[in-house]
């Protein structure tokens, strides 16, 4: 993971161009091989046009599930990223892709998981 000195992945208003184009079929590819996306509310919220990425279920975590409505390929979550992951693994999903965002990072020790 790549972090700027001032603390942030993309730019200070939290927009970001952390996928550049070139890299964005790779990016996709990585999604569809993984099967779930894991972000952040705030990830998902600048990533908004974006989403759902396809082929994936999208899971968005956040501390207020009751102001999102879940869909066929978005699904909110207020779980403990270890309780979430237990969860998934139990419906039979294998690997997740954690794309953010700054939270989570800071909240978790994600690695060898």
């Amino acid at each position: 993971m790549e972090i700027t000195i001032n603390g942030f992945i993309g730019k200070e208003d939290g927009s970001s161009d952390w996928v550049l184009d070139i890299d964005y079929p790779i990016f996709e590819q990585e999604i569809k091989n993984h099967g779930v996306v894991i972000m952040g509310r705030k990830t998902a919220e600048v990533n908004k046009e974006s989403l759902p990425f396809e082929k994936a279920l999208n899971v968005v975590l956040t501390r207020d599930k009751s102001i999102y409505i879940d869909t066929d390929s978005i699904v909110y979550s207020e779980s403990e990223l270890e309780t979430l992951l237990n969860d998934l693994e139990k419906k039979g999903y294998k690997q997740v892709l954690v794309i953010g965002g700054q939270q989570i990072w800071i909240s978790h020790t994600i690695i060898g998981q």
